[in-house]
């Protein structure tokens, strides 16, 4: 299979639109703002959209101050409130059939987000829809399609507007097209790659944010330790009954049975944690304790004097420090 050539293509009988399920950000909301707005953009003009954009009230949505033609990597968020104001703005400034196609997409849009669809609806989005399509044609004789180098483009070969011939069948077959969101995936990618690459000098990219996320998770987990021991909090005693030898250990396993019993909102040493609060010890942060020797509290812990420590991650807890160690059990 050549690498431009979709992964379906040596599949017999297969039907792209029955797998291939519409996700709001990117086919709709993109959509929007790569031909909609572009479209709008080139119309009314620069100047005049940017100034109709910078006197609305900012009361509700974003304040484009400056416009929005000039705008680079616009968010999601921004796509959205663009598209809340673009047809009173482009309202009289725009020939009639331009506004009616413009509308009807943007109902399209709307409509297909309902997070509740019926065969009513669904016979509203095919209205929409064809309704863009009956008047498109004064899109590009009012010079709204525009390439790269301004030039002008006559046809509607656009992925993403052949992928709405397919929407209704595919909430038939799959459901609602809200579920299949991606903003939790685009908000992890900020959070886990776009914050921490701000930390990097743009070499070895992968390899400094790996280092980063694990630094981070070490962090996490030390805070963790040292506030559950500030808290002298005692697991053995919060389900109100001794623990055996082998509930003991389960109470001391490590951090990924942890993260279980934080998922579980039954398990009351789930609430318990919920109520500790991570705190900076005064000492690690003045830098006036004493570090300790490392290698000796290490060598304690291979000894095993120190038997409920889970494997492999061993956490020492004293007066004064709390020592995190990541140690291999078959050395």
């Amino acid at each position: 299979m050549r690498l431009d050539q979709p992964f379906w293509c040596d599949w017999p009988l297969a039907e792209p639109p029955k797998f291939l399920t519409p996700e709001l950000l990117h086919h709709w909301h993109k959509m929007f703002w790569d031909h909609d707005a572009k479209w709008c953009i080139c119309v009314v003009g620069d100047a005049e959209i940017d100034f109709q954009f910078s006197v609305l009230h900012p009361h509700r949505f974003h304040h484009f101050k400056e416009g929005i033609s000039k705008l680079k990597q616009v968010t999601g968020c921004k796509h959205c409130d663009v598209q809340h104001y673009i047809i009173p703005i482009i309202a009289g400034a725009v020939l009639k059939c331009f506004l009616i196609a413009v509308c009807a997409l943007t109902d399209f849009h709307y409509l297909s987000q309902a997070p509740e669809i019926t065969d009513e609806t669904c016979m509203k989005i095919q209205d929409a829809l064809a309704e863009f399509h009956k008047h498109k044609d004064v899109i590009i004789s009012a010079g709204g399609q525009i390439g790269k180098k301004r030039k002008v483009i006559d046809n509607w070969y656009i992925p993403k507007l052949k992928f709405m011939q397919s929407v209704v069948p595919n909430i038939h077959d799959n459901g609602v097209a809200m579920q299949w969101s991606a903003d939790p995936a685009e908000h992890a990618h900020i959070t886990e790659i776009k914050h921490p690459s701000k930390s990097t000098n743009n070499q070895d990219y992968e390899s400094q944010l790996c280092h980063y996320l694990d630094h981070a998770d070490k962090c996490r987990q030390f805070n963790l330790a040292t506030a559950v021991h500030e808290a002298s909090i005692n697991f053995q005693l919060i389900d109100g009954s001794p623990c055996n030898e082998e509930e003991l250990q389960d109470v001391n396993d490590n951090k990924s049975d942890l993260d279980s019993d934080l998922d579980n909102p039954d398990d009351p040493k789930a609430e318990v944690l919920d109520t500790v609060t991570v705190s900076a010890l005064a000492g690690m942060q003045s830098g006036a304790h004493n570090p300790g020797d490392y290698f000796a509290l290490a060598v304690r812990l291979q000894q095993g004097l120190h038997p409920h420590a889970p494997h492999p991650f061993q956490t020492l807890l004293d007066a004064k420090m709390a020592l995190y160690l990541n140690q291999d059990p078959s050395h």
